[in-house]
């Protein structure tokens, strides 16, 4: 079955009280942070009825682009066919996007550039984060700028990334996992909560 996804207003979606459905693996201000860098968001799923466009899931995203300020976001419309979809999908402020070329471009791109951000339990020592570059520009193979950021604390660097080699993020992530183990608790990977068994 086609999938039917849009752009749609953030002002046009509702949150129903008591109906919050958030993703406890995020942390809202880590994936605020990450977000932040990116072009895209991931699309959420809106229930839509005769007069209502409700969220029912991705609820995080949702509150994210709200505190990033962004105007629209990415949604997969449920039920396509219904006659409130419909009316929303014609509304003005709405862009029906084409899921298959959307795909098709995505697929296209084998090494895309992008963000990752890690939060860390406690900011770096300078041997940890001279550890921590050697094991990404081992993992990338090219010159990567590791920005860090005691704040947070966190570190952060754009590099191209090979997204669909399930092999390379494996591995990606088990070099992860051993700084994690040897030097200072990652808390977190784009947002999301990095466990042992991630």
């Amino acid at each position: 079955m086609p999938i039917t996804i849009a752009r749609v207003p953030i002002h046009l979606i509702s949150e129903p009280e008591g109906s919050l459905n958030t993703d406890s693996t995020l942390i809202m201000e880590h994936l605020v942070r990450y977000l932040r860098r990116c072009d895209e968001l991931p699309a959420v799923t809106l229930r839509v009825d005769e007069d209502d466009v409700t969220i029912s899931r991705g609820h995080t995203y949702l509150q994210a682009a709200k505190a990033l300020d962004r105007e629209t976001i990415r949604a997969v419309v449920q039920p396509a066919n219904s006659a409130g979809a419909k009316a929303l999908l014609a509304h003005p402020d709405v862009t029906v996007l084409d899921w298959h070329a959307v795909q098709k471009r995505e697929a296209k791109t084998q090494r895309p550039r992008g963000w990752h951000v890690f939060y860390f339990a406690r900011p770096l020592t300078e041997a940890e984060r001279t550890a921590f570059e050697d094991r990404i520009v081992l993992m990338f193979g090219q010159k990567v700028a590791v920005s860090f950021d005691d704040t947070g604390p966190c570190a952060e660097f754009e590099a191209e990334t090979p997204v669909n080699d399930g092999e390379w993020s494996r591995q990606y992530l088990d070099v992860v996992r051993g700084f994690s183990d040897s030097y200072v608790k990652v808390v977190s990977f784009q947002g999301r909560r990095f466990a042992a068994g991630s």
